[in-house]
């Protein structure tokens, strides 16, 4: 049943890139330059090790590398194609931040501990996207956001169903901050700016 759960969360994550990636491309969604660029290179040194986090478990570990493929693969695709916002002050201190966290990552021998860094660098990556969608100087759609949560609920439900195996606590962060908090708190302002436009404000 673990496994399915992962496979499920696996297939979510490939639906997020797919229609996160033609939101970029027909111009629905502007991504933020400081979010994607962290994201493009945390997530890689995440996936490494998120495998040791969830023990070598391949059904648990797959999610990150799909996410990390997606990822990189966008990034670069809105850099190519000019599709990115301006960056400012906001998306410079984040990038700031998440570099000398990402220093503690590499100088640590710990991988539980490089990993819980790394969510840290994670969370305030999605500050640039959250400041951006406040201040209206971007743009996006709700899909792609709510169906990574969908995606790390069944990640999260894998996890608690093969607890001695998975990795415990330190397996959940990942899925628990990022995927649910981080990926939740953009999906909740979209639906607010959403209900706002309907209402005339």
């Amino acid at each position: 049943m673990s496994e399915l759960l992962s496979i499920t969360a696996s297939l979510f994550m490939v639906a997020v890139v797919v229609s996160y990636f033609l939101q970029v491309r027909s111009d629905v969604s502007t991504p933020n330059p400081a979010t994607w660029l962290i994201w493009s290179i945390v997530s890689i040194m995440n996936s490494f090790s998120y495998f040791s986090v969830v023990q070598g478990d391949m059904f648990k570990f797959f999610l990150t590398v799909i996410s990390a493929t997606g990822l990189t693969i966008i990034f670069f695709y809105a850099l190519r194609t000019g599709k990115f916002g301006k960056p400012g002050w906001t998306e410079i201190i984040s990038f700031t931040l998440a570099l000398v966290i990402g220093i503690i990552w590499r100088t640590t021998g710990n991988t539980i501990l490089a990993n819980l860094s790394l969510q840290l660098v994670l969370v305030i990556s999605f500050y640039p996207t959250i400041s951006g969608l406040i201040r209206k100087e971007l743009r996006e759609k709700p899909l792609p956001w709510v169906l990574a949560v969908i995606a790390q609920f069944f990640q999260i439900a894998s996890i608690i169903l093969d607890w001695q195996t998975s990795g415990g606590w330190p397996a959940l962060a990942y899925p628990i901050l990022n995927g649910v908090m981080g990926n939740g708190s953009v999906a909740v302002i979209i639906y607010y700016q959403i209900r706002q436009r309907k209402q005339g404000l």
